[in-house]
């Protein structure tokens, strides 16, 4: 990479930039590689598989139900 950075320096590339970008970078490419082998929709469910912040929000839904359903019980006492 560093040879890549060094021949082409009219990008503007920084090893120190390609390192803070390194995780976006191979989950595109994991993204691309996994549409081209499987298609979208796989490429989609596999994403969202391996989502660790959506995947603790869907545990989450039923605590959230409770929690609204608290606040409209007592919505009543808020508009006196």
């Amino acid at each position: 990479m560093s040879e890549f950075i060094e021949k082409n320096r009219d990008f503007g590339l920084t090893m120190a930039l390609i390192d803070e970008n390194m995780v976006f970078a191979r989950s595109k490419i994991r993204d691309e590689v996994l549409i081209a082998a499987y298609g979208v929709d796989k490429q989609k469910q596999m994403t969202v598989e391996n989502d660790v912040q959506l995947q603790r929000a869907i545990q989450e839904i039923p605590q959230s139900a409770q929690l609204a359903e608290r606040a409209r019980k007592l919505e009543p006492d808020f508009k006196k």
